[in-house]
């Protein structure tokens, strides 16, 4: 799977989001939980995704969204090696892939 560059991107960039849903999900399970600490983490969590993807609340950030150092780290080196239209083409869509996984996090 990660001989696939593109797998690779996607991994790259999903690994924090996941771990943080992870961290999420781990405070739902503790037996002594604060109802009003969860509420204000998943608040929290949710306008953190707003903010990576939109400007206002409804007005779509275009090509700037952040989708994590590691993962903008991988796309410049696959750049640095294969500078072509082609290969910003194959990013730009790697990045809208990240970017709908996010919205469907959301939602």
């Amino acid at each position: 799977m990660l001989s696939d560059y593109k797998s690779y991107f996607v991994l790259e960039f999903a690994t924090p989001v996941v771990e943080e849903f992870e961290r999420l999900d781990s405070l739902f399970q503790q037996t002594k939980a604060d109802p009003h600490e969860l509420h204000q983490q998943i608040f929290l969590h949710q306008k953190s995704l707003q903010n990576i993807l939109y400007v206002a609340k409804h007005q779509k950030k275009n090509h700037q969204v952040d989708l994590g150092v590691s993962f903008l780290k991988a796309c410049n080196k696959f750049l640095q090696q294969n500078n072509s239209t082609e290969a910003h083409l194959e990013i730009k869509n790697v990045k809208e892939r990240c970017m709908s996984m996010l919205e469907e996090a959301l939602s």
